[in-house]
């Protein structure tokens, strides 16, 4: 049997504010077509989960489409970089629950060692927030992403992964998985810019 790549490409956490209960949002629609057919896997922190559907039945019961991860698991890790998290995003302090949860949920995705795709922050109304301190973030091990920038990301994996696949196939004149150029979105994304 040949060694062909995984069809799985990566796995992500998702943000409570990328729930996409309406399915409004193409780029996160993407996403979850990506992980029904097992190219990426999203989870949730628990934290992020009940903070996506606090008031909104709607949203609740999206949330709980996706595999969630307890911050009482074993692999949370080093108590540091939740400080560190926190004086990025808020220098003099978490004072509410919203800013506590921010920083609980970038922990999480550092632990569990994934990209967190979200909608916080970079913009006018919110200049700072988890996007728009991505840089900062990004030096202590922490991805964050737009949903758009995680779809060209993940565009990116599955045509280096079906272009390895081709050649493989070529290389021992067998076929092809079947997977192989389905998984490439319909639409125009703009091009990836990494967090340098």
């Amino acid at each position: 049997m040949p060694n062909f790549p995984a069809r799985h490409v990566a796995s992500y956490f998702l943000d409570a504010n990328c729930i996409n209960a309406r399915q409004g949002n193409s780029h996160i629609n993407q996403l979850e077509r990506w992980r029904e057919n097992n190219v990426i896997a999203i989870f949730m922190s628990w934290t992020a989960a009940i903070e996506a559907g606090a008031g909104n039945t709607k949203r609740l019961i999206k949330s709980y489409e996706y595999s969630t991860v307890s911050e009482s698991a074993p692999e949370c890790g080093n108590l540091d970089t939740r400080s560190q998290i926190e004086a990025i995003l808020f220098p003099t302090g978490a004072c509410n629950d919203n800013q506590r949860n921010d920083v609980a949920i970038l922990y999480m995705a550092e632990r569990q060692s994934y990209s967190l795709v979200s909608n916080d922050g970079a913009s006018k109304t919110q200049p700072g927030g988890m996007l728009g301190n991505a840089k900062a973030l990004a030096k202590i091990g922490i991805i964050v992403l737009t949903p758009e920038q995680a779809v060209c990301e993940i565009t990116a994996l599955i045509r280096n992964r079906d272009s390895e696949a081709r050649e493989i196939a070529a290389r021992l004149g067998i076929s092809l998985p079947k997977w192989v150029g389905r998984n490439v979105p319909s639409f125009q994304t703009a091009s990836f810019q990494s967090i340098e």
